[in-house]
């Protein structure tokens, strides 16, 4: 039986654990990533200013500037103790 995320209070989100719901960077992300902050520098895949959420200032690397992310417990879900492999699909 499903059960409300106890991390989430069935919300499904959570504050941001870099940047603790700021939405900022609060150090540089090549401090964390060391020189693999090069190749998505020289990455020319499209993303345009994919650069700015690797400086100090910029918005948060992991939320991309929104003060939430999805819960890690449940997966974004809200509920935990549901296992689809129960249902066979029919």
């Amino acid at each position: 039986m499903p059960n409300e995320c106890p991390e989430c209070k069935g919300k499904g989100t959570v504050v941001c654990w870099e940047c603790l719901g700021s939405g900022v960077n609060h150090r540089d992300v090549n401090q964390i990533m060391g020189s693999s902050i090069e190749k998505v520098r020289g990455d020319q895949s499209g993303v345009r200013n994919a650069h700015l959420f690797l400086i100090k200032g910029g918005p948060c690397f992991i939320c991309r500037g929104k003060p939430e992310c999805p819960c890690r417990a449940c997966e974004g879900t809200g509920i935990t103790g549901f296992d689809l492999g129960q249902y066979s699909g029919d």
